[in-house]
């Protein structure tokens, strides 16, 4: 979230990966309408970890009142001044040297007030806004390597993607999508994240049924994500799923069950429901290096089901039931007894 301070409006400019500074105006990140700045001026960079700035312009770069060299990298920490073709020119404050990260800043239209804003949000793989009370998931998708938006009253799957610069609205308040620009995952990273089909999910359930826990287990290690109460609506849409499957019903058919429905079983609201199914999405985006975690729960047409065909659900000391398509598998974690971690 590296930010330096624009002196003539006193706003924060919330650097790119690669941020070009120029007069230029539509290629360069921030403009600078003065005669004597180049049409490309300077670049501050993020590179092997930190920041650097490199003049490239005809009348120089300062850096804490030091002239720069043309064409040569300096590193810049917080707290650096920086003026650009004159130290009479306005000076900018590098005041944060954070990595570049997407993130979404508080939109405002020129020459409305800007002082009081927000801090900008850095999004997370998963997000959901505000968080207590949330109205919107937006979650990144690696496969596609773009940020998609879901409202939390939807009972679709119906995400939009968002471009760079759009602008979405919650809490009564703009924000506008900022992208890092920083380069894509290489494809060996994207090759070693996991899928659904390489997890086997184990749930522990209490014989009241007031306390449920599950642990996933992926090819390197078994993860524990605790007890949660979204954890009881994941559990009981893998009974539907495996009820289905006993029932003899196509994988692509197993597991589905009316939102209605989990809504009089569950006890809860629909906003709750909802809720719940993007609370579940989130923890497990959040533990797992997957591709899909949106799909740990899927949604159609009004129907919601569990997006896993490989896991075990636990009451007390007894397994109640189970489901493993597409591997020869057993239970996955027998002698764990819930609550032991």
């Amino acid at each position: 979230m590296a930010y330096i301070i624009d002196p003539k409006s006193n706003s924060k400019v919330y650097l790119y990966a690669h941020h070009s500074f120029g007069r230029l105006a539509y290629s360069v990140n921030t403009l600078i309408s003065h005669s004597d700045i180049s049409k490309i001026h300077a670049i501050i960079e993020w590179s092997d970890g930190i920041w650097t700035i490199r003049d490239i312009s005809t009348n120089g770069c300062w850096l804490n009142k030091i002239k720069l060299f043309s064409n040569k990298r300096y590193p810049l920490k917080a707290g650096d001044k920086i003026n650009f073709a004159s130290l009479e020119h306005q000076e900018y404050c590098l005041e944060n040297t954070d990595a570049p990260a997407d993130l979404l800043i508080p939109y405002t239209l020129p020459g409305e007030d800007n002082q009081h804003l927000n801090d900008a949000i850095k999004l997370e793989e998963y997000n959901l806004l505000p968080h207590s009370n949330p109205e919107l998931a937006i979650f990144h998708d690696p496969k596609m390597d773009n940020w998609k938006v879901s409202s939390i009253d939807s009972e679709t799957d119906d995400n939009c993607i968002l471009a760079e610069g759009q602008i979405i609205e919650f809490q009564k308040q703009k924000w506008q999508l900022h992208l890092s620009h920083l380069e894509p995952l290489t494809q060996a990273l994207q090759d070693s994240r996991l899928t659904l089909e390489d997890i086997t999910f184990d749930f522990y359930l209490s014989l009241d049924e007031e306390v449920s826990q599950l642990k996933v287990h992926t090819p390197e290690s078994i993860l524990d994500l605790h007890v949660r109460s979204h954890h009881y609506l994941t559990l009981n849409l893998a009974r539907y799923r495996s009820l289905s499957a006993e029932q003899g019903l196509d994988e692509s058919e197993q597991g589905w069950v009316y939102a209605d429905q989990l809504v009089k079983d569950l006890g809860i609201e629909i906003r709750h429901l909802n809720i719940q199914i993007h609370r579940a999405r989130k923890q497990f985006s959040d533990s797992v290096n997957v591709n899909d975690a949106e799909y740990i729960i899927q949604r159609q047409a009004g129907k919601v089901r569990f997006g896993s065909a490989n896991f075990n659900i636990y009451k007390g000391q007894k397994l109640e039931c189970g489901l493993h398509q597409n591997r020869e598998s057993t239970p996955s974690d027998s002698q764990t007894q819930y609550g032991h971690h």
